[in-house]
C-alpha cells in the first residue's frame, strides 16, 4: 500500500498566503465596487463646489487593472468647463479617465490619486491676451490663487498615461495654434503651493497653425522628453534642459517663458548630427520625399537663442547659426554625388519690432564639388515681406551630371558644360 506524500509545510504556507491575498483582494475590489458611486459623487460634488470650472461625467465603474497595482475607477465621458456655464463648449473632453487609488489608503479615508490614465479625447488650452490660461482658470481661478497661502493645494501623481489625445495650445495674442495629436505619452504632475511641475515623455504629430492657416510645419512627427515648472504667482514657465526629436533630428531646448500681460521668451535651442537630418526636419512636407531619395553625410550643427517680447506684429530677438563641414549628397538611383559640401549660415532679426520685415537669412562661403565642376557662393536675404536678395555665385558643371543628380525625367538628351558667374542684387515685391 503506497504512502500518500505529504505536502511540504512551506508550500502549504505559500498556498495559504495566495488564497488569503486573493480573498482579501476580492473583498476590497467588491467593497470598492459597492461604494464607487458614492465615492465618485462625493469627490465630484466637492470638486465642483471648490473649482471655478465645472466637471461632468456620464457614469463610472471599477476597472481593477487599468492602473495596476492601483485600483482604478473609470470615469466615463468626462467634460471640463472653464466656468459653471455649461452652454459653452468644454475645454476638455475625454471618453475614459481611469483614476487610480491605493486601496489600503482608501480604507483609511485617504483618497490621494496615485495614477491617472486619459483615453480618447481632446484638451484645448487657450492663453488670452492678458496671459491667463483657461485650464488654470478652471482648476484654480483667482479666488484659489488668493487663498493659496492659507490652503495650498499639493498633489503628486507620478503615473499619468495619455492615449489618443488631441491637444491644442492656442495663443490669442499671437494668433498661433500648436495642434499636437498624442498617440501615447507618459507624464508626471506635481502641485506644490504656487508651482506646477510637469514631466512629459510623448510621441506626437504636430501642426502649427497661424491666423487659421496651416504653416509648412504640418504632420511633423515629434518625440518629447521635457520637464517644466509653472509658477502661478510669477506666471512664468521654466523649461529645464529637455530633448526634442523632430522628424528624426534631435534638438536640446531650455529656457524661460513669461506668460503675463507682457509675454516674454528667453530660450536656447541647439542640435548636432553626422548628416542632414537637422535641415531635412525643418523642410516643408512636399520636399521631404525628394530629399529622402538621397544619401547624405556631414557634420551639421544648429544653435539658436530666442529672446524678447511676444506681441502682434512683433517678434522676439532671434539669433540662429547653422552650418556643415565635409558634407556629401548622393542620389540613390543614379549614384551621382556632390562632395566637399561646406557652408555657414545664419537667421536673425535685426530689430525687436518689424516682424518678418526685420528677418535676415544668409549662407556664407558655400562650397561644393560635383563630380565634374565646381560650385561656390554667398547669399543674403533681408526683409521676408519684401525680400532684398544679394547673391554671389560661381559655378561650373556638366549638364548630363545635373540631369542624373536631380533625376530630371525627359531631359536625358542634355549635354555640355555650363559656366556661370553671377552677382545679383534686387528687391522682390511679393505683393505683385
Amino acid at each position: 500500500m503506497k504512502r500518500r506524500r505529504r505536502i511540504p509545510s512551506w508550500l502549504r504556507w505559500l498556498l495559504g498566503l495566495v488564497m488569503l491575498v486573493t480573498v482579501v483582494g476580492s473583498l476590497l475590489v467588491g467593497g470598492l465596487m459597492w461604494q464607487q458611486e458614492v465615492l465618485v459623487q462625493r469627490l465630484l460634488t466637492e470638486a465642483n463646489a471648490t473649482l471655478p470650472g465645472q466637471i461632468t461625467l456620464a457614469g463610472s465603474r471599477v476597472s481593477p487593472f487599468a492602473n495596476f497595482p492601483y485600483i482604478s475607477i473609470d470615469l466615463e465621458e468626462v467634460h471640463l468647463y472653464e466656468t459653471k456655464d455649461l452652454s459653452q463648449p468644454p475645454l476638455m473632453e475625454v471618453a475614459d479617465m481611469y483614476v487610480g487609488f491605493d486601496v489600503w489608503a482608501v480604507l483609511k479615508g485617504n483618497y490621494q490619486i496615485k495614477a491617472l490614465t486619459l483615453s480618447e479625447g481632446y484638451l484645448k488650452v487657450v492663453q488670452d491676451r492678458e496671459g491667463r490660461f483657461n485650464l488654470l482658470e478652471a482648476l484654480q481661478g483667482p479666488e484659489s490663487a488668493a487663498d493659496s497661502a492659507a490652503a495650498p493645494l499639493n498633489l503628486d501623481v507620478q503615473r499619468i498615461k495619455l492615449r489618443d489625445i488631441d491637444l491644442h495650445n492656442i495663443s490669442e495674442a499671437t494668433g498661433t495654434d500648436v495642434d499636437a495629436f498624442i498617440e501615447r505619452a507618459q507624464a508626471r504632475l506635481s502641485l506644490q503651493d504656487v508651482h506646477t511641475f510637469v514631466g512629459l515623455d510623448a510621441q506626437l504629430e504636430m501642426n502649427l497653425i497661424v491666423d487659421g492657416d496651416t504653416t509648412y510645419l504640418k504632420r511633423k512627427p515629434v518625440a518629447l522628453q521635457i520637464e517644466l515648472d509653472y509658477d502661478s504667482e510669477q506666471t512664468e514657465l521654466r523649461i529645464f534642459p529637455s530633448e526634442l526629436m523632430l522628424a528624426g533630428a534631435d534638438f536640446r531646448v531650455e529656457g524661460l517663458v513669461a506668460l503675463g500681460r507682457n509675454p516674454y521668451l528667453d530660450l536656447k535651442v541647439d542640435g548636432a548630427k553626422p548628416n542632414f537630418d537637422l535641415l531635412i526636419a525643418l523642410a516643408p512636407d512636399e520636399l521631404i520625399p525628394t530629399l529622402q531619395g538621397y544619401d547624405n553625410r556631414g557634420e551639421v550643427f544648429f544653435e539658436a537663442t530666442v529672446k524678447g517680447r511676444l506681441a502682434p506684429g512683433r517678434l522676439p530677438r532671434l539669433e540662429a547659426r547653422f552650418g556643415c563641414a565635409e558634407g556629401m549628397i548622393r542620389h540613390r538611383q543614379s549614384q551621382r554625388s556632390v562632395e566637399g559640401m561646406a557652408f555657414a549660415g545664419y537667421l536673425r532679426t535685426v530689430a525687436d519690432t518689424g516682424g518678418l520685415a526685420a528677418m535676415v537669412f544668409g549662407l556664407e562661403d558655400f562650397q561644393a564639388r560635383p563630380e565634374t565642376g565646381i560650385f561656390s557662393g554667398d547669399l543674403e536675404v533681408k526683409n521676408f515681406l519684401s525680400p532684398e536678395i544679394d547673391l554671389k555665385l560661381r559655378s561650373e558643371f556638366d549638364l548630363n551630371f545635373l540631369v542624373d543628380f536631380f533625376n530630371l525625367e525627359g531631359l536625358s538628351d542634355l549635354s555640355g558644360l555650363v559656366k556661370l558667374t553671377m552677382n545679383f542684387h534686387d528687391i522682390i515685391d511679393l505683393k505683385h
